[in-house]
């Protein structure tokens, strides 16, 4: 039994329904684990099994955070859909065989189901617009019609894909011209589709991965001046004729009081907010729950309801009563759960990799890392399914696999 390839196939699978069938997704995780703890041959190197329990350490947490939980049947939900958390560093860390062509491989399915769910979003899009003339679903989060999936994971799901292609458009892994036409054309939709979308964050991220590839290969001053002058000319024009990204736009550089929810009086009602005013209201009374719960967190089971009653306590009755708003930063969200120790475990299982990988030279890895960092501090990733086994799986491909030697 060819072992490794059945592995890679899985996770073939897993990368494409991750973008379009998540029960699926979770199926074939299921069977993955199954299939490398019954038939595939384990390799426990010292170096890779530290790497391992370092990932797999934000899930013991959730296991500590089970036992001093008050709301148990939220603490085994969470207990369920983390355990992704665990089981792909172990599976993807210690199974013999599996190196960058495996890697390759996955990436690459990764990329072509990502610009399939693009389209078919675009598609949608469209065909609303010739059935009733409304643009609405051209451009922003309501273009955004895949199932289970948040806008701000398909831009992220775009950003990776993107950065994957472009390395590869960079290394000049082309057989023919044709396929170096079809990279181009595939690139320029991903860029097309994250500023249709407008995700300040991600944009930011593609900004800084186009920084690190032009820079890299572009010499000489004018070409660089150049460039920039080209990347801000897209930011212009996407903010000229995208309203959802106009609209973030001039929701960040707002700082007026008519822009700021105020808390302990119940002034939250009656209008819609944007995403700066929402985290900066969560976060002060997040900060409430710290200022009690630093050292150990309230459990893996209660941050949500502890959120909840942190809202209701300072009035800010739009989130505590028609809403249920998680920390929307990955940090202050670990911390509300699991205390001083959680933040500490998730801090070291972003920026120890990322040293490696700088020093390695292992430039994907650091841009992923970066990319996913930058969205972790206005977004409870590890919150939702889709962002648990995105982070999990792909870090796990690129700390075990990507820089391993292809055979």
């Amino acid at each position: 039994m060819n072992t490794p390839k059945i592995l890679t196939l899985l996770g073939i699978g897993i990368a494409g329904s991750l973008v379009f069938w998540p029960v699926l997704n979770a199926f074939l995780g299921i069977v993955l684990f199954v299939a490398w703890l019954f038939f595939a041959r384990k390799e426990f190197s010292a170096a890779r099994l530290r790497w391992v329990l370092l990932f797999a350490s934000l899930y013991l947490l959730v296991i500590v955070g089970y036992f001093y939980s008050a709301n148990q049947g939220e603490a085994l939900f969470k207990l369920q859909q983390k355990s992704a958390l665990a089981m792909f560093p172990l599976v993807l860390g210690t199974a013999a065989g599996l190196n960058k062509n495996n890697a390759h491989a996955i990436l690459l399915s990764f990329a072509w189901f990502t610009v399939l769910g693009c389209l078919f979003c675009l598609g949608y899009g469209t065909i609303h617009y010739i059935s009733t003339g409304s643009t609405n679903m051209m451009h922003g989060y309501d273009m955004v019609v895949l199932k289970d999936m948040s806008p701000f994971m398909l831009a992220l799901f775009c950003l990776l894909s993107f950065m994957y292609l472009l390395s590869r458009f960079y290394e000049g892994s082309f057989e023919t011209g044709r396929e170096k036409t079809i990279y181009t054309i595939v690139l320029l939709v991903l860029c097309g589709f994250l500023f249709l979308l407008g995700n300040r964050n991600v944009l930011f991220s593609w900004l800084v991965v186009l920084a690190f590839f032009f820079l890299k290969n572009l010499v000489g001053r004018t070409f660089r001046f150049v460039f920039f002058g080209v990347l801000l000319a897209a930011f212009a024009l996407s903010a000229v004729f995208n309203p959802s990204f106009r609209r973030q736009l001039n929701d960040l550089t707002d700082f007026s009081e008519n822009n700021t929810i105020q808390l302990d009086s119940d002034k939250s009602l009656g209008r819609s907010w944007g995403g700066k005013a929402l985290r900066m209201a969560i976060w002060r009374c997040s900060a409430d729950i710290l200022e009690h719960y630093w050292l150990t967190g309230v459990g893996t089971g209660d941050a949500q309801d502890s959120l909840q009653v942190a809202y209701e306590k300072r009035q800010f009755y739009f989130a505590s009563r028609y809403n249920v708003y998680n920390a929307h930063n990955q940090f202050i969200q670990q911390t509300i759960a699991h205390g001083i120790m959680g933040l500490l475990l998730f801090a070291a299982c972003m920026f120890a990799p990322m040293f490696i990988a700088r020093r390695k030279g292992q430039q994907l890895y650091l841009l992923f890392l970066v990319s996913f960092l930058c969205i972790c501090f206005t977004e409870s990733v590890l919150e939702i399914s889709k962002g648990i086994v995105f982070y999990s799986f792909f870090n796990s491909i690129f700390a075990f696999l990507y820089g391993t030697k292809a055979n």
